[in-house]
């Protein structure tokens, strides 16, 4: 069984549902309150990518507020997934990659995952800047100098 049908299972039983993997990479699922995450086994690197749609950002000063809360998360060390925006959809996506020589636990790097996709969904679905703001933790941005 490869990493990535071993974590499908996982999130099946964590989930109590049947997960099916479609062309032997491919798994969607649609979570409650309407959150479609995608899994994507990359076999040549063995690893997974994962992908939240979290909703279409209309244009006007909720998008640019939002895009400026993404970008201050993808900013901090200790951030999970990185957010992305898609212009030709108005999409904002959450992505995060599960590498099997790395993951000790990655039910519970989904299951964060999963739990903060879920707030900026409410978030964006409600028009709720604050819900964001008040729920980012305030931790160690990444600096320049740490690549030195």
């Amino acid at each position: 069984m490869t990493f990535f049908e071993e974590f499908i299972q996982e999130v099946g039983k964590h989930l109590q549902v049947s997960l099916q993997i479609e062309k032997e990479t491919l798994c969607r699922i649609l979570l409650p309150k309407g959150l479609s995450v995608q899994f994507e086994y990359v076999r040549e690197k063995n690893h997974i990518l994962i992908a939240a749609f979290l909703g279409e950002l209309p244009p006007g000063r909720f998008r640019e507020e939002m895009l400026k809360e993404a970008l201050k998360s993808n900013s901090l060390a200790d951030s999970i997934g990185v957010f992305s925006y898609l212009p030709e959809s108005n999409q904002l996506i959450l992505t995060m990659t599960l590498y099997q020589a790395f993951e000790i636990k990655p039910l519970e790097s989904f299951t964060q995952f999963a739990e903060k996709s879920a707030l900026w969904k409410e978030a964006i679905s409600g028009g709720q800047i604050a819900l964001i703001a008040q729920n980012s933790p305030q931790k160690t941005k990444i600096s320049p100098m740490a690549f030195k």
